[in-house]
């Protein structure tokens, strides 16, 4: 099943991003993310969270993205490579 999370900007001003999250198989997540603000700031990007170790519930998680990003009418592509961990059981 598929899962939305959308959030307001925790920076002031009209702004907002959401995902959408869809398991791919066990341990392996695929992001469809995207967000703007009213100051010309807009990105989206794809992202594939991986679960790490051999727990059946992982705490590290390893999250490479490719995306692109526009300021002010000039965009181009980002990649970023982001690592997770959650805390408890």
């Amino acid at each position: 099943s598929a899962k939305i999370i959308a959030e307001g900007s925790t920076h002031g001003g009209a702004a907002g991003e959401g995902t959408v999250q869809i398991p791919i198989q066990r341990k392996w997540l695929l992001q469809l993310r995207g967000g703007g603000q009213v100051s010309g700031y807009f990105f989206g990007d794809v992202a594939m969270r991986i679960g790490l170790g051999d727990a059946p519930r992982s705490h590290l998680f390893l999250v490479p993205t490719l995306g692109f990003v526009a300021l002010r009418g000039t965009a181009g592509p980002s990649v970023g490579l982001g690592v997770e961990y959650r805390f408890g059981p």
